[in-house]
């Protein structure tokens, strides 16, 4: 790989730049775990993921054929139930739903064996028996594909939201984080070393461990306590501006701030991971301090 240390270490202010994208990374990092694992939790509960794949199901094959696939007793086994009601499964193996629907489409008196789809598939693209399950694995994958494109739409949608509530209720303004970032560079710079440990993980391998993962958590964290003693929350809710002009800079750094988001935690984790990689390249504050020469000037300079 290209070696831009050289480069990139005269040109100023680069060190105060990176450090802002630095910090501003991590913290839209931090704001994407958190609003991805509150949606998690969200969809888990009203098990979204299962009732849209039945829905998809039941689109697709009709409702009967449907309702026969998710009573077989093996798909059923996949269900989970609550005090009073049997949530469907949010994913069935590809495989197992194949072999379960060419079992069912065998018998001539069940509704799966009526279904249009299952019609069509054997008619058109089954050649003998055997292809059968195979073409209906196929088929099934294409469906589900389908859905996590869907879901992942709904996804992003859900993280702009949740985002902009997690932004206002924490006072995670991104333009006055910035600025203050910025105008501050000595105590950015001190922040910015804490997510050093962060470079380390993602250098030593592609895939994190557990144990890389909670570190890489705890200096996330660990950084974003720093950052508010920076930039301490001035919470609208509690303390709301002052006059109606300053709140579209106030509505526009949440928004931002959801915005980023929106682009989930994986995004921001590759961001940081490359923003780190270049600061290790340029001059830190603290690193190698020009001593003056017999003359009082650093490093030999002439004056």
């Amino acid at each position: 790989m290209l070696d831009i240390s050289g480069v990139l270490q005269p040109l100023p202010g680069f060190l105060q730049i990176i450090n802002v994208i630095v910090l501003l990374s991590a913290l839209f990092f931090f704001t994407s775990t958190i609003s991805s694992h509150l949606i998690e939790v969200f969809v888990g509960f009203l098990n979204s993921r299962g009732k849209q794949l039945r829905g998809r199901l039941e689109l697709a094959l009709g409702k009967d054929a449907a309702k026969s696939l998710y009573d077989d007793p093996i798909i059923k086994s996949l269900s989970s139930q609550s005090r009073t009601t049997i949530h469907p499964p949010s994913y069935i193996e590809p495989e197992l739903f194949a072999r379960v629907t060419a079992s069912l489409s065998n018998d001539a008196k069940s509704a799966m064996s009526n279904s249009e789809i299952i019609k069509d598939i054997k008619d058109k693209l089954v050649k003998v028996e055997s292809d059968l399950e195979p073409k209906l694995i196929e088929w099934f994958k294409a469906i589900t594909d389908r859905q996590t494109g869907v879901y992942t739409r709904w996804t992003f949608l859900r993280l702009l939201v949740v985002g902009f509530l997690l932004a206002g209720l924490l006072d995670i303004d991104t333009v006055h984080i910035a600025g203050e970032l910025w105008s501050n560079p000595g105590q950015a710079e001190q922040v910015a070393r804490v997510l050093d440990e962060a470079r380390k993980i993602s250098d030593q391998s592609e895939s994190l461990t557990d144990a890389d993962e909670k570190k890489l958590r705890e200096s996330v964290a660990t950084a974003y306590a720093q950052l508010r003693t920076i930039v301490p929350p001035n919470y609208a809710w509690q303390t709301p501006p002052g006059k109606i002009d300053d709140w579209p800079a106030k509505l526009l750094g949440w928004l931002l701030t959801a915005l980023a988001t929106s682009l989930g935690a994986q995004f921001w984790f590759n961001i940081m991971s490359e923003s780190l990689k270049l600061r290790s390249t340029g001059r830190k504050p603290a690193d190698n301090p020009k001593k003056p020469d017999s003359k009082g000037n650093p490093n030999g300079a002439v004056s």
